[in-house]
């Protein structure tokens, strides 16, 4: 028997990979928290034990029925999103702040040099 986890749960799997026994995770932060639920359901079934790299691909058969995908693929947008909005702080802003001010002043001495070399060609006398 096996233990899998992922993004929608903890599962124990017998030895045609078929999920016999799982826990769902409800939201996100559940999730966060997986070593701990891991322990638990251990004590749960103390015969389980970790795939082999070459029986991983057997398990992610198991979840390709459409209860498991969906529940993948809504977690998943969750949790890319929760990453994304961490990933924007203050000190982010604050360099593309200032990134963007060194570069508008790089524009405004480009405009005006340019605006210099048209007044020399159509007034030469200046």
């Amino acid at each position: 028997m096996y233990i899998h986890s992922n993004i929608i749960g903890i599962f124990a799997l017998n030895s045609e990979f078929k999920v016999i026994d799982e826990h769902l995770y409800k939201d996100i932060s559940e999730y966060e928290n997986h070593e701990a639920l891991i322990s638990e359901f251990l004590k749960k079934h103390k015969d389980l034990k970790t795939p082999e790299p070459n029986e991983l691909s057997k398990i992610l058969l198991a979840f390709k029925d459409e209860k498991y995908l969906r529940e993948f693929y809504e977690k998943n947008i969750l949790l890319t999103k929760a990453d994304v909005k961490a990933s924007v702080n203050d000190d982010l802003l604050l360099i593309h702040s200032v990134k963007t001010v060194w570069e508008l002043e790089r524009c405004a001495n480009l405009l005006a040099k340019r605006l210099r070399e048209w007044y020399e060609i159509y007034n030469p006398e200046a």
